[in-house]
């Protein structure tokens, strides 16, 4: 029901950096002061900003989709009210409460301190103040599970900054702090303000035109993330193409048995951006193109008899991804799987036979499935090429392709893969073999 997804969205915005700010209030009491705040949920982002008065803060929201919200916690009076103001609404929880326990800093660090383990990681100065780096992680017989990073300043008595471990771009930090008094009126719900419930604000909301209209403008402008994932054999090569100032990931793992070698190789305008001798790893690597370094085109590979599990992730608004590979291929049989969804995917086989070869044309076959996976059916397609002929094959969403083959029974053919690829989902994720 629209009802009840409301009632996470609203919710789930409200509870989650509250949650996080809780877990890291190891004391009490702290200094009064004001900041700035960014907080990141995969890539959704909340600004706004934090006032903290001794064992109370208020934080006022400003929320990418639903209403801005303010938030106040009492850790003495151990209650949480969530203020709408558009509404002029507000929600108060005790903390027996399970929303109050998700708001109240006191609840969720006692929870957090009762079933984790936590180590100290030195020192490190978060927005010109010095901050304790501690981690927080679960703990068992057989394994080890890394939650949370937090830095807490002595000072101030909280938490500067916060970054979950298990999911990537989620994290909380403040900025442009201000020691200064906070005035009672902070801590104090307006008198026009209502009492209400979550499923009254939610109901509401699904109504209101003008949040309809906030969470599309949104979605229009929002930074997403596109994954293009490749186990790359000896001698291959793609080219990744990527529209302007979006922010590359690289990550790449071993193979199988055979020797790392990998190269990674960014321009832009033509241009590499770093040296040939500074793109080529023998050993895994994990790397962020960003600023000045974000390229239009990346070229990667292997070399002969090497091997590399590669990974990128592109990050920014609406991004474009055009990928392109090209193997070349004498005997055997090859496949792979789409499991996201695609603009256009072309393959392009070439006659290309070797010097002093006797057969006059390469022979083979290629296979497409396409379809949902219940009702997939496969085509076949003969291969004869001779030197130099091309033979493509185009396709598009429409099409639902699923799984693709060939296999190369005489001759030598030159295989090119063009995936265009639009970002769609929060984190599509594609997949060559």
């Amino acid at each position: 029901m629209k009802t009840r997804r409301w009632f996470h969205l609203v919710g789930g915005l409200v509870v989650s950096f509250p949650l996080l700010a809780g877990v890291c209030a190891g004391k009490l009491h702290a200094a009064q002061f004001s900041a700035d705040l960014i907080q990141s949920m995969d890539l959704m982002i909340t600004t706004g900003r934090v006032y903290v008065d001794d064992a109370r803060y208020r934080m006022d929201l400003q929320t990418p989709i639903g209403p801005d919200v303010v938030v106040i916690v009492d850790q003495t009076a151990k209650m949480t009210k969530v203020l709408i103001p558009m509404y002029k609404a507000y929600i108060e929880m005790p903390s027996s409460d399970q929303m109050s326990l998700m708001n109240d800093p006191f609840q969720a660090a006692e929870f957090m301190i009762a079933n984790y383990s936590l180590e100290e990681m030195g020192s490190e100065t978060i927005a010109g103040y010095k901050c304790t780096k501690q981690l927080i992680l679960s703990k068992s017989e057989y394994s080890e599970s890394q939650i949370m990073n937090r830095w807490v300043c002595d000072k101030l008595g909280f938490p500067l900054k916060i970054k979950m471990l298990m999911q990537e771009d989620t994290y909380t930090e403040l900025s442009g702090i201000k020691e200064e008094p906070i005035g009672e009126s902070m801590f104090q719900v307006p008198a026009d303000f209502e009492k209400s419930t979550w499923e009254a604000v939610a109901m509401r909301g699904e109504a209101d035109p003008d949040l309809t209209a906030k969470t599309e403008a949104w979605q229009k402008t929002r930074r997403v993330k596109v994954k293009l994932s490749s186990l790359m054999g000896p001698g291959h090569e793609m080219q990744v193409l990527i529209r302007e100032g979006v922010e590359v990931r690289v990550k790449s793992e071993e193979a199988f048995d055979k020797p790392f070698n990998l190269f990674v190789i960014p321009y832009k305008g033509g241009k590499a951006l770093k040296e040939s001798t500074a793109c080529t790893y023998s050993a895994p690597v994990s790397f962020t193109l960003a600023g000045e370094m974000r390229p239009d085109l990346i070229v990667a590979g292997t070399g002969e008899g090497g091997e590399a599990s590669l990974e990128m992730t592109f990050v920014g608004q609406q991004p474009v991804v055009l990928a392109t590979r090209e193997e070349y291929f004498s005997t055997g049989a090859k496949g792979w799987t789409l499991n996201d969804p695609y603009e256009r995917l072309s393959i392009r086989f070439t006659g290309d036979l070797e010097e002093g070869s006797t057969v006059p044309a390469a022979l083979g076959e290629f296979s497409v499935s396409t379809g949902p996976w219940d009702k997939s059916k496969t085509d076949s397609f003969e291969l004869e090429l001779a030197d130099g002929q091309v033979k493509s094959f185009e396709y598009t969403k429409a099409d639902n392709v699923t799984e693709l083959s060939f296999m190369i029974q005489t001759g030598r053919v030159r295989v090119q893969y063009i995936v265009d690829k639009r970002a769609e989902t929060t984190e599509p994720r594609w997949i060559i073999r």
